[in-house]
């Protein structure tokens, strides 16, 4: 028997850099045969050489843009047909902007709300038949979808409007979806802070509100083993939540403060 004989299969979108790359390798870690997708092939066939080596499990890497229904239905019979069924999603993949909505350009806003929204239901409903495969196979043990959300997927930043209202869109597709596929399998969103690994000049929040992209892998996975439906990843931002239902004036004053 091969490497891969009775590994969990899972299936990372955005997959080649930041959280992605992370949650990758967090899995691979842990057990997972891998299955990264992305557009950027080089960085793909990079990341599996990389797992072989360190975690050997026969995974391997799809190519696929997200936005094209097409290119999504052919990375799901790739994987289908080298695994026959998967446990885990991690809907990661998504596009960010920072700028004033009034500057953004027609096209900037259609291409992320293509990545953002469109792209990550085309990818659930691409992988839903092969995660079906998974729960009728294992009825005991539901596989799990686990959505990338935001921050900005919970309330609106200055400078963010475009790229919150596509978070909150995921927020609520997953919300929704949870409800949706209950009796078979699990849904889990995850809304991380500001990552190290996305920052730009001009935008830094204090270092003490960074997380790492492996710290935000390793809250995925805690939701990918059952630990939770939902997680803010920042413990300061959980509390900020709070104050911002019972005092909403001044969350937005420590907001506004925090950049």
């Amino acid at each position: 028997m091969g490497p891969s004989a009775g590994k969990p299969v899972a299936v990372v979108t955005g997959a080649s850099s930041g959280i992605g790359r992370a949650t990758a390798r967090r899995l691979a870690a842990a057990g997972f045969r891998v299955v990264p997708i992305a557009r950027r092939e080089e960085l793909l066939r990079a990341l599996v050489y990389d797992l072989e080596r360190e975690f050997p499990a026969g995974h391997f890497s799809v190519t696929a843009n997200l936005t094209q229904w097409d290119s999504v239905v052919a990375a799901a019979e790739r994987v289908r047909s080298g695994c026959g069924q998967i446990a885990l999603l991690v809907n990661n993949a998504g596009g960010y902007a920072f700028q004033p909505f009034e500057e953004m350009e027609a096209k900037a806003i259609e291409e992320l709300v293509a990545l953002n929204v469109t792209g990550t239901m085309y990818a659930t409903r691409a992988f839903l038949p092969l995660l079906r495969a998974a729960a009728k196979a294992t009825p005991s043990k539901k596989p799990v979808i686990v959505f990338v959300s935001s921050l900005a997927g919970l309330w609106g930043y200055r400078n963010m409007a475009p790229y919150s209202a596509t978070k909150f869109a995921v927020t609520g597709f997953a919300d929704a979806l949870a409800r949706e596929l209950e009796a078979t399998i699990r849904v889990a969103t995850i809304f991380p802070g500001p990552v190290n690994t996305a920052l730009e000049p001009g935008q830094k929040p204090k270092k003490r509100f960074v997380i790492s992209a492996e710290e935000a892998a390793d809250h995925i996975f805690r939701l990918a083993s059952g630990r939770g439906r939902d997680t803010i990843q920042h413990p300061a931002f959980r509390k900020f939540r709070w104050l911002q239902q019972l005092a909403p004036g001044w969350a937005d004053k420590w907001l506004g403060r925090m950049y």
